[in-house]
């Protein structure tokens, strides 16, 4: 399926975007890409830093459910990151590197969504963590 423009579904705006493509938004999953440029505001020394790497996975949270409230009631809701667990880092993305994000929500209580997320480049693993967003409502 072809979705539309991701930035119809977050409400983060340049230079703040860490998602590039919705790829899927099939229930509990949701799965982005993102290419990392040099402009990227979270650049060090040439490198995607792990700021950058939760924020990417935060963001592909939010495309996923921005999505399924676009379909309901068109509405976006802002939200934030309320607590990070298990945030392991096995890579930091050099520029130019493409990174396919997977996140899934665990469970929904109210207006916090706990998800579990993982960033891949050329297949290998280069984060994941548990992450607790809360959704303003």
């Amino acid at each position: 399926m072809k979705y539309p423009e991701i930035l119809l579904f977050i409400p983060q705006k340049q230079p703040f975007v860490m998602v590039d493509e919705l790829l899927n938004a099939d229930g509990p999953d949701t799965q982005t890409v993102f290419t990392v440029s040099a402009e990227n505001v979270f650049i060090v020394n040439g490198r995607f830093t792990e700021g950058g790497l939760m924020e990417n996975m935060a963001q592909t949270a939010a495309a996923g459910l921005g999505y399924h409230n676009s379909i309901k009631n068109g509405a976006i809701s802002k939200g934030f990151i309320g607590s990070v667990k298990n945030f392991e880092v096995f890579d930091l993305p050099r520029i130019a590197e493409k990174l396919i994000t997977d996140v899934r929500i665990v469970e929904k209580v109210l207006n916090a969504t706990i998800i579990s997320g993982v960033v891949r480049s050329n297949g290998n693993l280069v984060a994941q963590c548990e992450m607790n967003v809360y959704i303003d409502q």
